[in-house]
């Protein structure tokens, strides 16, 4: 079953005297008698107003009570939010009507204060969007750079674990550094000059062979010639 978008925009209108047709979507197709048809372009909400004289779209974001008033007011009925608009400019022409010179050009000054200070909240609130963009972009570069180090470190940390759980441990310098350490260099199987005695130590804990040269001086033991 599909679901029914614009629900309170539907109702109103079929409330005001527009209908669909048949072999049209319910909820997605109604016109006016004046001519004036409204349809729901997607799931989302967006929709379009087409009349005689023009057409007019509408974003999934724009509020019911906004689409229902251009829909009544393009077929030549008032919604309650349009009646007050026009009562009140009807009242107000009639009050200005009535004033004296002085009074007009006293109004117009009210008008034009009140102007500008709606262009300043405008700006501020501009100026405010505008930090605020701002501050999420610089949020965001940095939540990527501390990613970015989060993934340096834990390659580090990789290579520590190896470097820990090779056969010959490396010396404080290298694993602080990761370089190699002149002073202490690891001997490996590649180097004829050292070798490993590997005879059986007996012991219950690593290393369990002799770590010292092949034809060493003296007893086997754990440690590395130095």
């Amino acid at each position: 079953m599909t679901r029914m978008v614009r629900r309170d925009v539907v109702e109103a209108l079929e409330e005001a005297g527009w209908s669909g047709e048949a072999g049209m979507p319910l909820g997605r197709f109604l016109r006016h008698p004046s001519g004036a048809v409204w349809t729901v372009q997607d799931e989302s909400g967006a929709c379009r107003l087409e009349t005689p004289c023009g057409s007019a779209e509408f974003s999934a974001g724009a509020p019911g009570s906004i689409v229902l008033a251009a829909c009544l007011d393009a077929a030549g009925q008032e919604s309650p939010q349009t009646r007050r608009v026009h009562y009140a400019y009807r009242s107000a022409r009639r009050r200005a009507a009535r004033r004296l010179p002085h009074e007009r050009e006293g109004l117009i000054f009210h008008l034009e204060r009140r102007n500008r200070r709606l262009e300043e909240f405008a700006r501020i609130a501009n100026a405010a969007a505008d930090v605020s963009a701002k501050a999420g972009e610089e949020a965001a570069a940095e939540a990527f750079a501390l990613r970015t180090s989060v993934g340096h470190l834990r390659a580090r940390v990789r290579e520590l674990e190896d470097l820990l759980g090779a056969a010959s441990p490396p010396c404080g310098r290298e694993l602080s550094t990761g370089e190699p350490c002149p002073d202490h260099p690891r001997p490996t199987t590649a180097d004829v000059e050292y070798r490993f005695c590997g005879a059986d130590l007996g012991r219950d804990e690593a290393p369990y062979t002799c770590n010292r040269r092949i034809a060493h001086g003296g007893a086997c033991g754990p440690d590395m010639d130095t």
